[in-house]
C-alpha cells in the first residue's frame, strides 16, 4: 500500500482535494479513468463483461475497487451536519467519471457489433438474434439510470434501420428491457417515422408482444399525427408477427384510457377489433363509447366499419347487448347500416 502523505505534502503536491485527502497522486487517479478497457472484439464475452461491470449506478459503483483512501481531516469534526454534507467526495466523482467512461466504451463498442450484424439481416432475423442475445444477461442485470444512459448514448450512433433493429433485439429478451426500449427509444422514433422493413422489426418485438401492445403501440395509436394512425397498413404490419390475444391486449389498453371518441381514432380502432378476440366485457366497454359518440358520426363510413366489427363479434353471451348495438345502428345513416343489421338479425 502507498503511503499516505501529510497534509502539507498533499497540499503542495497537489493532491488534496477539497477536504480529502488521497493516497493516489492526481495523475494515478486520470490513469483509472483513462485505463478503462478498450478492444477492437466486439464478440468477446469477457471484455462484454468487464464493461458491463463498470456501468453500474452510483450506488453500486462503492463496490468496485477504486483504489481510493479517503480520510476526513480532524479539523471536520468541528463541522456542522450542513457543512460536512456540502462537501464533494471526490471518489464519488471518480467513480462517475468510470460509469460515463465505461457507457461511452460500451456505446462505441455496440455500435460496432451493430454495424457488422446489420447486413445479416437482409436474409432474416434469427442469425442476428441469436449473436445479439449473448448481451441480454448483461443488460438484464444493469441499474435502471446506467442502462437509460447506454440507450441514449448508442441509439443517435446507429445510422440505419438495420442497425437500430440490430440494438433493439437484446432488449427484447425481458418485460423491463422491453418497455424500456419502448418508452425511450422506439417511442419517440416511431412517433414521427417508421423503419423500412416493419415486418422485421414486427419479427423482433414479437417476443415480448404484451410489453410491446401496452408501452408502444396504444401510445403511438393514442396519436393524431403517428404513422400508425395516418396509414393502417403500417398497424397491421408492425403488429403481423402477433397472435389475435396480442390485439385483444391492444384493444383493452385503448379502451383503458378512452372515455370519448374521436373521428381520427375510429379506423384504427375498428381495425384492432377485426384482430381481437374480445370478451363480453371488451364488448360492453365499445358499445357504451359507440354509444355516447353514435350520433356525432352517424354518416361516417369509419363509425360504419366499427360497428360492422363489433356486430360481427357478438356471441351468445354477449347477446344481451344486440338491443342497444341496433338501436346505435338504427340511428346510423351510412351505407353500412343494413350490413349490422343484418348481422344483429342473425343473432335472433
Amino acid at each position: 500500500m502507498e503511503e499516505i502523505l501529510s497534509e502539507k505534502d498533499l497540499v503542495t503536491n497537489g493532491n488534496c482535494w477539497g477536504q480529502w485527502t488521497f493516497s493516489l497522486p492526481d495523475e494515478r487517479i486520470r490513469e483509472k479513468v483513462e485505463s478503462l478497457p478498450r478492444f477492437k472484439d466486439v464478440h468477446n464475452c469477457s471484455h462484454w463483461a468487464q464493461l458491463f461491470s463498470l456501468t453500474q449506478s452510483k450506488s453500486d459503483i462503492e463496490e468496485l475497487n477504486c483504489g481510493l483512501n479517503t480520510k476526513t481531516p480532524a479539523s471536520s469534526q468541528n463541522h456542522s451536519p450542513m457543512e460536512i454534507s456540502e462537501v464533494v467526495d471526490p471518489k464519488d466523482e471518480l467513480c462517475e467519471s468510470i460509469v460515463s467512461s465505461s457507457i461511452e466504451e460500451l456505446s462505441v463498442c455496440l455500435v460496432d457489433l451493430c454495424n457488422q450484424l446489420g447486413p445479416k439481416l437482409r436474409s432474416g432475423v434469427r442469425e442476428v438474434q441469436e449473436e445479439m442475445k449473448s448481451l441480454a444477461s448483461y443488460l438484464k442485470n444493469s441499474k435502471g439510470e446506467s442502462l437509460a444512459l447506454l440507450m441514449e448514448n448508442t441509439w443517435p450512433q446507429l445510422h440505419s434501420d438495420a442497425c437500430k433493429l440490430c440494438f433493439c433485439i437484446p432488449f427484447c429478451t425481458s418485460s423491463d428491457l422491453c418497455r424500456t426500449l419502448c418508452r425511450r427509444i422506439l417511442l419517440p422514433w416511431m412517433s414521427k417515422s417508421l423503419p423500412s422493413k416493419l415486418e422485421q422489426l414486427s419479427t423482433i418485438l414479437a417476443a415480448e408482444a404484451d410489453t410491446v401492445c401496452v408501452s408502444l403501440v396504444a401510445p403511438l395509436l393514442r396519436l393524431e399525427g403517428s404513422p400508425l394512425v395516418l396509414d393502417l397498413l403500417n398497424l397491421e404490419d408492425l403488429m403481423g408477427s402477433m397472435a389475435p390475444k396480442h390485439w385483444t391486449v391492444l384493444l383493452r389498453e385503448l379502451l383503458s384510457e378512452s372515455e370519448d371518441l374521436q373521428k381520427w381514432q375510429i379506423p384504427a380502432l375498428a381495425t384492432v377489433v377485426q384482430h381481437a378476440e374480445p370478451t363480453c366485457d371488451d364488448l360492453f366497454a365499445l358499445v357504451q363509447l359507440m354509444s355516447s359518440t353514435g350520433t356525432t358520426f352517424a354518416q361516417s363510413k369509419e363509425f360504419g366499419a366499427l360497428l360492422v366489427a363489433v356486430a360481427n363479434h357478438l356471441k351468445v353471451d354477449s347477446s344481451s347487448l344486440v338491443p342497444q348495438l341496433k338501436l346505435i345502428a338504427n340511428n346510423y345513416k351510412g351505407s353500412l347500416k343494413f350490413k349490422v343489421l343484418k348481422v344483429l338479425a342473425d343473432m335472433n
